[in-house]
């Protein structure tokens, strides 16, 4: 396929491997969002996992007691409660997860725009070769 020649105009030619290339490129670009899409997914599993994890009580109960619930408070039957560093530690993981999920969302937007412009280009050479 071939632009407009017009060495005037600063057009270029175009062979229809350069377009088959640019199509393979576009297709290869697609498959990596829906790779980066899943990898969001899974990052959002394992946030809301590590986020519940905190909350249930059978986890809890499992961890080795904050060194100041050593102390007796009186209380028998008193509901345990996390090691603060313990939940610091999730608490940074879990944003970590985040940061790194807000990464990939930007990427698949970068990708996105790029499949946009190279699907465009392919139909302006597409159309002046039928004009031709």
């Amino acid at each position: 396929m071939i632009a407009p020649q017009s060495a005037a105009s600063g057009a270029q030619m175009y062979s229809s491997r350069a377009l088959q290339i640019l199509q393979h490129d576009t297709d290869r670009t697609n498959e990596a969002v829906m790779v980066i899409e899943g990898n969001i997914d899974i990052m959002i599993r394992l946030r809301d996992f590590y986020q519940s994890l905190l909350v249930n009580r059978n986890f809890v109960e499992a961890l080795p007691a904050p060194p100041s619930a050593n102390q007796t408070t009186g209380q028998a039957n008193a509901a345990p409660t996390v090691d603060p560093r313990v939940s610091e530690m999730v608490t940074l993981f879990v944003m970590q997860l985040e940061s790194m999920a807000s990464d990939m969302s930007m990427h698949i937007s970068r990708a996105k725009l790029l499949v946009t412009i190279a699907r465009d280009r392919n139909t302006l050479v597409s159309f002046f070769k039928l004009i031709l």
